[in-house]
């Protein structure tokens, strides 16, 4: 009888780990904002009409733009984080606890405004361009380089039903 009550407390255990472990990741996870309601395509167009597609985790609020794609250990070749603002102003960002190394496509209405390429993992530098921007898309390091991404492509994306603050 001894025995199977062994079994049953340790059965009951690793159950009661397996579900602290869950909601534990769960938190972790909204808190660091590794799921995002708001998703978007972007769509980079070229000079020559090529298109270059993009789905992006929004970051249209003060938390979710300092946040970013901080803690981040890996995201799909073409996907990224849109950071948008009501105005238009320079911008400039860090790396701070960022996993990946990036690209940012500095935006300014309908053009690419400048871009910076393979931004360092964990680096405090300053990465900006020289030109005010109302938005900046973060993609993986290399993918502006692979498609020639340059200032001057223009850009579209449609946030109609989302509140940039």
């Amino acid at each position: 009888m001894k025995e199977v009550q062994k079994s049953y407390l340790k059965l009951l255990v690793l159950f009661l780990l397996a579900l602290g472990y869950a909601v534990f990741n769960s938190h972790i996870l909204s808190f660091f904002g590794t799921q995002n309601d708001h998703l978007v395509e972007v769509v980079l167009t070229a000079p020559n009409g090529d298109k270059v597609h993009v789905q992006a985790e929004m970051a249209v609020n003060d938390e979710a733009r300092s946040r970013g794609l901080m803690y981040r250990r890996e995201m799909a070749v073409n996907e990224g984080m849109l950071f948008v603002w009501k105005d238009t102003a320079k911008r400039s960002f860090w790396m701070k606890n960022t996993f990946i190394p990036l690209d940012m496509i500095f935006i300014s209405g309908t053009n690419v405004v400048g871009v910076v390429q393979n931004a360092v993992p964990h680096s405090l530098e300053p990465r900006t361009v020289d030109a005010e921007a109302n938005a900046v898309l973060e993609v993986n390091a290399g993918f502006t380089k692979m498609y020639n991404i340059t200032k001057g492509w223009k850009v579209s994306y449609a946030i109609s039903d989302v509140v940039v603050e």
